[in-house]
């Protein structure tokens, strides 16, 4: 869904890992899952700190459930 409605506003969207992002030029916010798909909780302090140090905001999307008892 972000990536449709990115994309009728002109917004471009990088899709990757967060430990490998360090490009802020041009940024203005960042989606984080939480946790990963496959259910590794990282630390993304350090990126949310890069985030707000460079005036982006931060989002994470949060799915606690999705890993519990089924």
């Amino acid at each position: 869904m972000v990536l449709g409605r990115a994309r009728n506003l002109g917004i471009e969207v990088v899709v990757g890992d967060h430990r490998e992002f360090s490009a802020f030029s041009g940024v203005f916010g960042a989606l984080l899952q939480y946790p990963a798909t496959d259910g590794i909780i990282f630390d993304t302090q350090n990126l949310i700190k890069s985030c707000h140090e460079n005036s982006a905001v931060v989002s994470l999307a949060c799915d606690l459930f999705k890993f519990g008892p089924s």
